[in-house]
């Protein structure tokens, strides 16, 4: 019967457990797709059109008046970087090449929705060959007004991330792709990516350092390079996925829409009225920052002996102040181990001269501190090491009032975010049910194991102790009998010599008898 009860047990276990696999792999598959049935009906939404590239150009409407540019058509190249043989930046599978061109796609399908713009692609298959040179000649052979080349970024330790813009470094040029990219900027943060900055960047020759740039440059040729976030980095790794190319081409498409002040009756907004600043001219080539930042460390509070033993969870603050006279310091780190490893680099507030972090007394007791600040150009400054031992001893310091700082960006998270948010937790409790019901078989197993061999282990002692008692009894009566046969013996003894006395008596009598007579 206990082995019967003990089989049903064992069977309702294992197909508890095989539903909570069942549950799990329909969770996932759920969660897999999600993504790619949003990407499909997003498709669905969107009209369908035609790539322009190689002459051919979308319907225009050159009558439309668009704020300044009333009465002209504008003509509109777009550039998805790389190509053919050079893939651009490569994380995990991902290919720059590929994705440039998904998001060019984007970017023509909603610009072509706009009254008097012209557009073309420099070409419409990422394995296309075609050098820069022919990218910027193509785009004069067309007419361009602007050139717009799309890319995603990369960084050679995978430090970085957010996006940033690369401009002309001079004249007219400078001046209206700068005032496009603080546009596209303001859509690029809008969406929660981390703003890195508008630069430029010369060569060795003192002219633009992007080939792209210099070449459309020669030509007369307003361009600029746009990146659109980092691939290698998980700071942006939500970014790293189809529905983002596709809404990076939405984003840029609507500030080129603002910058060239357009018009859309599909979409049903104008920018024609779309308010600006153009920055001054400069009349030589803007160099890029070759100096460097600037930082220093210092420790606001040092808690005293007696309350560190008090209170093991208080924090000590630090404050990095850094500053850089040409451009913005973007990021800074910390190190716990003397400068050997650091931290992630977390965001440094715009325009703030100093930043504070706090850390527990377990966490920096004996260890050097050092902290790294990087700017626009990732060129970067170290601290001096601040090692705490030696303010073990020190008295308690007042801690000053602090303003308040921002340390991270704090994302937004989307309703198809905490969907995922709930699935994660839906999976986790049936991975822990499973683990649970295992544990409880496995528990189950092991208790009847140790009941069987304690039953056993007490009918082996019974029979033991049986073999001990049959022992005995026989010693004792192997014993009783030694004892009767030693005492027949000794009666036997005791009668032989008794007859044997009577013989001698015997004898002796006649010779008495002779004697007296």
């Amino acid at each position: 019967m206990g082995i019967i009860m003990k089989h049903l047990y064992q069977k309702q276990v294992l197909r508890f457990v095989l539903a909570a696999l069942l549950v799990i792999g329909l969770l996932g598959s759920t969660g897999m797709n999600v993504e790619v049935r949003a990407a499909e009906a997003k498709r669905s939404e969107n009209k369908k059109i035609s790539l322009h590239s190689a002459g051919t150009k979308a319907e225009t409407r050159p009558d439309e008046k668009n704020g300044e540019n009333a009465g002209e058509n504008i003509v509109v190249v777009i550039d998805p970087g790389h190509g053919g043989s050079n893939l651009g930046a490569q994380y995990l599978g991902v290919s720059e090449r590929e994705i440039n061109i998904i998001t060019a796609e984007a970017l023509v399908e909603e610009l072509s929705k706009y009254e008097g713009v012209t557009i073309y692609l420099t070409h419409s298959s990422y394995e296309d060959e075609m050098s820069l040179k022919k990218r910027a000649q193509y785009a004069s052979k067309v007419e361009a007004d602007y050139l717009f080349s799309l890319h995603y970024n990369a960084s050679g330790n995978h430090y970085f991330y957010g996006a940033e813009t690369w401009v002309q470094s001079s004249g007219h040029y400078y001046s209206q792709m700068y005032a496009f990219s603080q546009i596209l900027m303001e859509g690029y943060e809008n969406y929660g990516l981390y703003n890195r900055g508008i630069k430029t960047k010369l060569g060795a020759e003192g002219d633009e350092y992007y080939g792209i740039l210099r070449e459309c440059k020669k030509l007369e040729i307003p361009a600029v390079i746009l990146e659109h976030c980092h691939l290698d980095h998980p700071q942006d790794q939500k970014y790293v996925n189809e529905t983002a190319y596709k809404h990076f081409g939405y984003i840029d498409a609507t500030a080129i829409a603002k910058f060239l002040h357009l018009s859309s009756e599909e979409l049903g907004v104008d920018y024609s009225g779309y308010s600006y600043e153009l920055p001054q001219e400069p009349v030589e080539n803007l160099p890029n920052d070759e100096t460097g930042p600037s930082c220093h460390l210092d420790l606001l509070a040092v808690l005293s002996e007696e309350e560190t033993t008090r209170n093991q969870a208080m924090k000590e603050t630090f404050r990095v102040t850094a500053s850089d006279e040409e451009c913005r310091i973007l990021y800074y780190s910390y190190s716990l181990d003397g400068g050997k490893t650091f931290t992630q680099l977390k965001t440094w507030e715009e325009g703030a001269e100093y930043m504070d972090f706090s850390l527990s007394k377990s966490e920096i007791s004996g260890n050097g501190i050092q902290v790294a600040v990087y700017n626009e150009y990732n060129m970067d400054a170290f601290s001096d090491i601040l090692w705490m031992d030696e303010y073990a001893n020190l008295d308690q310091v007042e801690e000053p009032t602090l303003e308040p700082t921002a340390g991270f960006i704090e994302w937004e998270t989307s309703e198809a975010e905490d969907e995922e948010l709930y699935l994660y937790i839906i999976v986790g409790a049936c991975i822990l049910l499973m683990i649970l019901a295992i544990l409880a078989m496995a528990w189950k197993c092991s208790n009847d194991k140790v009941k069987e061999f304690a039953k056993k282990r007490e009918l082996i002692l019974a029979k033991e102790a049986k073999v001990e008692e049959a022992k005995v009894e026989d010693t004792k009566a192997e014993e009783t009998k030694s004892e009767e046969t030693k005492s027949e013996e000794t009666k036997s003894e005791e009668s032989v010599d008794e007859q044997s006395e009577a013989k001698d008596q015997s004898k002796e009598t006649p010779l008495e008898n002779t004697t007296v007579s």
